[in-house]
């Protein structure tokens, strides 16, 4: 297996911005089969591990390609614990497999940064919305350089509900207005607007707080699928939490919707494409219904003529 090189500069990183090296795998998964030099992947395990407590998401690495990077002292593995239980080709049949053990990825600092992000939140939300699900004390799940892009892919993902290490934002208003309305269509209540500044720099960082830019972190793994999502622009992740000084406002949307929305446009929006999707769905469960239904009609015939 070749194995890429990404030093490379993704626009936004200059000398005086700090950044982060991680591994970038394939944008999706696929079979061991279709890659069986590759000698690093990262699998989705199965129900009944995570039912132990382990987690979604586990490496799995080629004993000696272990031994190789830790002799090198690759910070890709530095003082990270790889599973036991997957030292062997056994454990899996397909994950995603290593494309890079160095792509490099900038953090939002100085002139990059935004100085006023707006998050939505609503009484689902734990911790006033200001902490990650992923960072509270039962989760604590923490960021390196071997799981960054898993993280970040499953952040994105709506329908995954695993606790994540990255609250959303944005740097548009109105885009934080159009949440709002989706999330009353889907019938959410208290449902609120954060309006964060970005500029105390110091505070921050005494938080360990980081802010990526969703779309420089899609060109820096090169995921051109999702770069197309219309949801992800001007999308902004805050890593583990924001400081509660740096919430300069909270605005309530049911005492506010009439006007921030005021002729209702975003709201009557939001309605037609809940119903859309609902519709949508509903008929492709259908459909999948009436497959195995047909699966085992066929099945039962079979046994029949037998």
């Amino acid at each position: 297996m070749d194995i890429v090189d990404d030093h490379v500069e993704c626009s936004g990183t200059g000398s005086t911005q700090p950044s982060s090296v991680v591994v970038r795998y394939e944008e999706r998964p696929c079979p061991y089969s279709q890659r069986p030099n590759a000698r690093l992947w990262a699998v989705k395990t199965g129900g009944s591990t995570k039912a132990e407590g382990r987690g979604s998401l586990r490496i799995w690495i080629e004993p000696s390609f272990e031994y190789e990077l830790r002799q090198q002292g690759s910070p890709a593995i530095a003082s990270v614990p790889i599973d036991d239980n997957f030292s062997t080709r056994s454990g899996f049949c397909k994950g995603q497999p290593l494309v890079s053990l160095e792509t490099t990825i900038p953090t939002c600092l100085g002139s990059s940064r935004p100085p006023k992000l707006w998050r939505v939140i609503h009484g689902g939300h734990s911790f006033p919305g200001t902490l990650a699900r992923g960072s509270s004390s039962d989760n604590k799940i923490k960021t390196s350089p071997l799981n960054f892009q898993l993280q970040f892919q499953r952040h994105l993902n709506w329908n995954c509900r695993d606790p994540s290490p990255f609250m959303s934002s944005t740097n548009d208003h109105a885009k934080a207005i159009r949440i709002c309305g989706c999330y009353e269509a889907r019938g959410m209540t208290g449902i609120t607007i954060l309006e964060i500044d970005t500029t105390a720099g110091e505070e921050w960082d005494a938080t360990g707080s980081h802010i990526w830019e969703v779309q420089e972190l899609l060109r820096c793994f090169r995921l051109p699928i999702l770069q197309r999502k219309k949801y992800l622009m001007n999308e902004y992740l805050i890593e583990k939490c924001i400081p509660s000084s740096r919430v300069t406002r909270r605005v309530d949307w049911d005492e506010e919707k009439a006007k921030l929305d005021p002729k209702g446009t975003v709201r009557s929006a939001a309605r037609r494409e809940f119903k859309q999707a609902a519709s949508k769905k509903r008929k492709e469960c259908d459909a999948s219904e009436q497959s195995e239904r047909n699966k085992r009609t066929r099945g039962y015939k079979c046994l029949k003529g037998a």
